[in-house]
């Protein structure tokens, strides 16, 4: 089976200003409630916990003009989509207030709503865990998988495959998955088979480089390449890309290797001293980016467009303007041709 080269990034929707039109009912994230104060400012810069500025400013998630100029950021780079950081629907009895437990779903409901025809958009599942829930997480992802498909995966605007809904998760959940169940492979085929049961046929891409798991998910990728390079370096990168690449052709499946830009979360105070991975003035990007063709990838994976608190955005910013996302029209087109 072949599948149209696409490259996505990873995208987040959590940033709060206090001009923002949920500012009444949320706070930001930008700094405050981490021992930041985003309000002072010295020698022309905020304080903040990320590590780089947006050049926007510290803009606000939900407000329709920083939604239009990320989307266009995204067509002028060649992404084809956007894989949103999604967190839940939020309790049953609280889902149409907007809180912290089910922004992400409000928030992927006004991107479809605004997404350009030329870009499409689906999930990152992050958690089979949640506070307010105490099901086992077999049932949570069933349960949210199939809302997923039958609440945005409809829509015109969301990501498919031979109109299969793509849904991506995240590693967190295949580590809640291997603490709870003893045979995780198992459970995700009982995932899979309650999900078809209820007449559904998610294409579903999980986040791990070992070809066992494609014997459950549709596809596979990595989050974040940093976790390899850093004990492996690059050449430790392309041989586990290519690995996992050559598996998924053998089973038909699809491979998606992720290109990233650097990484630097070291002002996260829970992360101390944190990990620090230099950009090398795009060098580290164009390595990555290497990788992900020399394995011919199916499809090409960003991370990040935008996790600033990680320091791994290509979003324009003022250290380096919009250098990241020229870079990644040139790659990008190199890798759809």
């Amino acid at each position: 089976m072949g599948f149209e080269k696409k490259t996505l990034s990873f995208f987040y929707v959590w940033y709060r200003n206090q001009f923002g039109p949920h500012s009444d009912s949320l706070k930001g994230n930008w700094g405050g409630g981490l021992g930041y104060d985003t309000g002072w400012v010295e020698r022309g810069r905020r304080d903040s916990t990320v590590p780089h500025a947006p050049l926007d400013g510290y803009y606000d998630s939900f407000s329709d003009s920083t939604i239009r100029r990320q989307f266009y950021e995204h067509q002028n780079a060649n992404i084809d989509g956007i894989i949103v950081s999604w967190w839940g629907f939020g309790h049953e009895d609280n889902q149409d207030k907007f809180t912290h437990e089910n922004y992400s779903h409000h928030a992927t409901k006004k991107l479809i709503s605004m997404c350009p025809d030329d870009v499409k958009v689906t999930l990152y599942l992050e958690r089979s865990k949640y506070g307010y829930d105490k099901r086992k997480p077999v049932d949570v992802v069933v349960s949210d998988i199939i809302r997923i498909c039958e609440e945005y995966g409809t829509e015109k605007a969301w990501m498919k495959i031979d109109n299969r809904p793509v849904v991506f998760i995240y590693g967190r959940i295949l580590g809640e998955f291997r603490q709870e169940y003893p045979d995780d492979m198992k459970a995700w085929q009982d995932v899979v088979k309650k999900i078809k049961n209820a007449g559904h046929n998610p294409f579903l891409i999980g986040d791990s480089l070992d070809p066992q798991y494609y014997n459950v998910f549709d596809g596979l990728h990595t989050y974040n390449p940093i976790g390899t390079t850093v004990g492996q370096g690059i050449k430790g990168l392309q041989e586990a890309y290519k690995i996992c690449a050559d598996a998924a052709k053998k089973h038909g499946k699809l491979f998606a290797g992720t290109a990233c830009p650097g990484y630097d979360d070291r002002k996260l105070q829970e992360r101390n001293p944190g990990t620090l991975v230099m950009r090398k003035e795009g060098g580290y990007y164009e390595d990555t980016w290497e990788a992900v063709l020399e394995a011919d990838a199916d499809w090409a994976l960003i991370c990040t467009y935008n996790e600033w608190w990680e320091g791994s955005t290509i979003e324009s910013a003022i250290e380096w303007g919009r250098d990241y996302l020229d870079l990644t029209r040139q790659y990008a087109r190199r890798f759809g041709k």
